[in-house]
């Protein structure tokens, strides 16, 4: 299973994401573009939804991952993005 395939499989059972998008940025797994969405950000700042992202994929980290930007939206504010 590839790095991205993983990622995906963490992010969807961990945060029960509506929707994921997972670019590796330069065909390694070291440089990811991650976009989420899940009902589990609601209420929570940036800053706190970034920390819950990164708590689910702490593993991955030590098998070479080393940037990741993220974006991270509840449905709501999903279906907002969508029409932008």
């Amino acid at each position: 299973m590839d790095f991205t395939q993983k990622l995906k499989d963490a992010l969807a059972h961990s945060l029960e994401s509506t929707f994921i998008e997972v670019q590796d940025l330069t065909g390694e797994g070291n440089h990811i573009d991650l976009v989420l969405v899940s009902s589990r950000f609601e209420n929570l700042s940036r800053i706190a939804r970034q920390q819950l992202v990164m708590a689910q994929i702490k593993d991955l980290w030590a098998s070479g991952l080393h940037a990741l930007t993220m974006k991270t939206w509840t449905p709501s504010e999903w279906e907002i993005q969508k029409k932008l």
